[in-house]
């Protein structure tokens, strides 16, 4: 499911400060379903760098994730991108530490046994032991900090487990193919896969856009009933982003990221990197600070007082990613 987001977290000051203006998809801090997804989302440079540390998951090279308690409590498994890219970034995330004076073999608790199935055959299993150490099966136990360790929790009570009773990736692959006889763009791009179910019994599919990474405002949606028959297939924001896939390269993207890089090394606080379009109709890669303003105002009262334009401002920065510009 789209959260996301697109999207998603460390970046939380930035969006409270914000009270007023109008909603829009061109500004990343605008409180969306994207934005409200930022931890897993991953759509941004920033949740795109958890897959370089931590066990080095790749969210696009899994299947699926199984997870599992000991003593037994849960049992579920999920094909959705979303969930597996929740779980990739938060074990990648995990600050461990490798030296310590606690032996695992000494403490009782509950286990997360948590399976990552490759989409190359292999197979990854996590232990995530009493809120306190983790380990890879077949490497050496690594202790977590306490803060860390007992998000996990929270984090697999939002995942979107395979419908009971029905087979996850055979939905996928049904919606998926069905979606793709009324909009054959999904053939031509990267356009992961969701999983959801409804609190009526429905299961819905969702088939988002991705550019090179990034997560896009359009998508595709197949909607079954409780035993797995199409429903209804529908489009949101349909071509807006996929009509750009012929005119944009991974070198724009990369090249995008640099002089953004560039561009935000003053700053401390943004919003991470997303796409969006320019006034011109080009599709760009974005970011937005948000920049205080000193000295800060007071009411009569004294009282200080904030707002956009009074305590702090906006400013973005885009870089084009696309050879060819689309008129509105």
């Amino acid at each position: 499911m789209k959260k996301l987001l697109l999207l998603m977290l460390a970046f939380i000051l930035l969006f409270v400060s914000c009270k007023g203006g109008e909603e829009t998809a061109e500004s990343s801090l605008v409180e969306s379903d994207e934005l409200q997804s930022s931890e897993t989302t991953e759509s941004s440079k920033d949740a795109e760098s958890g897959f370089d540390v931590g066990f080095g998951l790749d969210a696009d090279a899994i299947k699926y994730v199984h997870i599992t308690t000991l003593p037994e409590s849960i049992d579920i498994k999920c094909h959705s991108y979303d969930a597996i890219q929740r779980m990739v970034y938060y074990l990648n995330g995990l600050e461990t530490e490798d030296d310590f004076e606690e032996n695992p073999d000494e403490y009782t608790g509950m286990s997360y046994v948590i399976i990552f199935k490759c989409k190359d055959g292999t197979t990854r299993e996590i232990i995530h032991f009493g809120n306190m150490f983790v380990k890879e099966v077949g490497d050496d136990w690594k202790r977590m900090n306490y803060d860390d360790a007992s998000r996990i929790e929270d984090i697999v009570k939002t995942l979107d487990a395979d419908p009971n009773g029905l087979d996850g990736e055979e939905i996928i692959a049904s919606a998926r193919l069905a979606a793709a006889e009324k909009y054959p763009v999904i053939n031509e791009g990267d356009f992961k896969a969701s999983l959801s179910t409804i609190h009526d019994g429905r299961v819905k599919v969702e088939l988002d856009l991705y550019i090179f990474g990034y997560d896009t405002y359009e998508s595709y949606h197949v909607m079954h009933d409780e035993r797995g028959e199409i429903l209804e297939i529908k489009s949101i924001n349909e071509a807006e982003y996929s009509r750009y896939l012929p005119y944009v390269t991974e070198e724009s993207v990369r090249d995008a990221e640099e002089a953004l890089d560039k561009s935000l090394a003053g700053y401390d606080r943004s919003s991470g990197y997303y796409i969006s379009f320019d006034s011109d109709g080009y599709l760009c890669l974005c970011a937005e600070v948000i920049v205080d303003i000193e000295p800060p105002s007071s009411d009569e009262d004294g009282e200080l007082v904030g707002g956009c334009g009074i305590d702090h401002e906006h400013i973005f920065f885009s870089e084009r990613i696309s050879s060819k510009a689309f008129a509105e």
